[in-house]
């Protein structure tokens, strides 16, 4: 499951920050709310901190491996992705926002990466594979559990600013109810 940040205090303190010494920091400054619709509604109705606190604690440990130990592999791994994306896929965004940062945390690193400059040559054919006249970045993940073998996930920066965007969502090849949808992101997100 993808998850967003909700700031308690202002700043991009966590944008900047190393992954190394920025998450226990982060940790304690930070909510956790899930991106997907379930729970989203039950949070935004929570009134107190100590209600929203107790939600954010539920909902780490209903996702941790070793339910009632202190170490969540889960949440530690979430929050390492996290760091990463804002590390190397900010632009304009937080790294968490972009859809690299989306796919990265979702998916995890992929097993190929290629990346392309594109070309300013104007004498580019206007058809020519967008690869071809901009940045991309395509990565390729062997297997992805819900979605299969050999899924390619191709971003392309059409601004020539570091905004990369996904090209074609391969999840949304095979579409499937908004249950069914949710359920695979579940099953998948992490380890």
């Amino acid at each position: 499951m993808f998850l967003t940040i909700a700031c308690r205090d202002a700043g991009s303190q966590y944008h900047n920050a190393s992954a190394s010494t920025a998450l226990p920091e982060v940790a304690r400054r930070r909510r956790v709310l899930p991106h997907q619709r379930p729970g989203t509604s039950e949070f935004k109705r929570l009134k107190t901190d100590q209600q929203r606190d107790k939600f954010v604690e539920e909902f780490w440990e209903r996702r941790n491996p070793s339910p009632g130990f202190a170490d969540n592999k889960f949440k530690e791994e979430h929050y390492r992705r996290l760091a990463y994306t804002n590390q190397h896929f900010a632009a304009g965004v937080a790294g968490y926002k972009s859809d690299r940062g989306r796919i990265y945390i979702l998916y995890g690193p992929p097993d190929e990466r290629e990346q392309h400059p594109g070309s300013a040559d104007a004498s580019i054919p206007a058809d020519a594979p967008l690869r071809v006249r901009y940045p991309s970045d395509v990565w390729r993940y062997h297997f992805i559990k819900g979605l299969g073998g050999d899924v390619v996930f191709e971003f392309i920066d059409h601004c020539r600013c570091g905004e990369y965007q996904l090209h074609e969502d391969p999840t949304r090849k095979n579409p499937r109810s908004a249950t069914e949808k949710q359920e695979m992101l579940l099953k998948t997100s992490l380890p």
